[in-house]
């Protein structure tokens, strides 16, 4: 019976790899990502920039399918993007081709983080014209979200913020508009997802965020439970709190603060954690995936 069983996982692996992809497929999965990455995202993401710019380079130029004059141009062309937004954005990669996944159903997803606002738990005296502060208050609301509020005058974003209970909350459903408004005013052919701007095939999803250095007491016993297997390890815990969490611009649909309710993300966590995982706990969660992609979502949608 266990040599059966043992032979039968084999055969499942297999065939995993074929579907998914073995190790090497899936480290170029991610590279190509990275690769993007390094064109269109700050010096603060959080991989390591130059070993990803050598690793590509290099298998670029082994493979012939770039030469060194036009390496030099597309650096170029990076480092003029870096200059216009780095110092108002940093760009938040996310969805399964990020993971390593290349199904058909994979979707790609980038999270423009406002790098001016900063979201905290309690309020503080912040003497700066550089940034603003927005409290995350969690009364009245469900679980996963939370509302902005800010500790004064809204000043010259007033438009953004709506007026509850005695103080200006940053309004999610106006800023979703005012950004969609944007895009068609600059003929971009994008249409709302969610909280996002996605493209017609909504192969691509983008949303503006806001991020938070504090790890929301709300998850605290995700990060201390005991985690006898060793996975994820202390260091990846540990990174995890300090990233922090996000703030995506949607309202509980039954909630009377709908419009002014801010989900909260912790897509930096589940990206560490995927990146972590040994090739059979990565071929584990894919399959886990293609089940609820061609069975369950399918099953539902009939």
């Amino acid at each position: 019976m266990e040599e059966e069983i043992k032979s039968c996982s084999e055969v499942v692996f297999e065939i995993l790899c074929n579907v998914v992809g073995n190790e090497d497929v899936i480290c170029l999965n991610r590279l190509s990502i990275d690769l993007s990455l390094v064109r269109y995202t700050s010096n603060d993401v959080q991989f390591d920039r130059e070993a990803v710019v050598k690793k590509v380079k290099d298998f670029l130029f082994v493979t012939g399918t770039i030469t060194h004059q036009e390496w030099l141009r597309f650096m170029e062309d990076r480092q003029r993007t870096l200059e216009i937004y780095a110092n108002f954005t940093k760009a938040i990669p996310s969805g399964s081709r990020v993971e390593g996944f290349n199904f058909q159903s994979s979707d790609y997803d980038v999270m423009v983080c406002l790098k001016i606002v900063n979201v905290v738990h309690k309020p503080i005296e912040v003497n700066s014209v550089s940034s603003i502060e927005l409290q995350r208050v969690n009364n009245y609301t469900k679980p996963g979200f939370v509302r902005l509020k800010l500790p004064h005058g809204p000043g010259v974003l007033g438009d953004l913020f709506t007026w509850c209970d005695g103080a200006h909350f940053l309004s999610s459903a106006k800023l979703t508009k005012v950004l969609l408004e944007k895009a068609h005013g600059d003929n971009l052919p994008f249409m709302q997802h969610g909280p996002c701007l996605s493209t017609p095939d909504e192969s691509m999803d983008e949303a503006i965020v806001l991020s938070s250095d504090t790890w929301p007491h709300e998850a605290v016993g995700c990060v201390h439970r005991l985690v006898k297997s060793g996975w994820p390890s202390t260091d990846i815990i540990a990174k995890m709190v300090e990233d922090g969490c996000l703030f995506v611009p949607i309202g509980c649909k039954t909630s009377p603060y709908e419009g002014i309710e801010w989900r909260m993300s912790f897509s930096l966590a589940e990206k560490r954690l995927v990146r972590s995982m040994n090739h059979v706990q990565f071929l584990t969660y894919g399959l886990l995936k293609l089940f609820l992609k061609e069975t369950v979502e399918q099953n539902a949608e009939g």
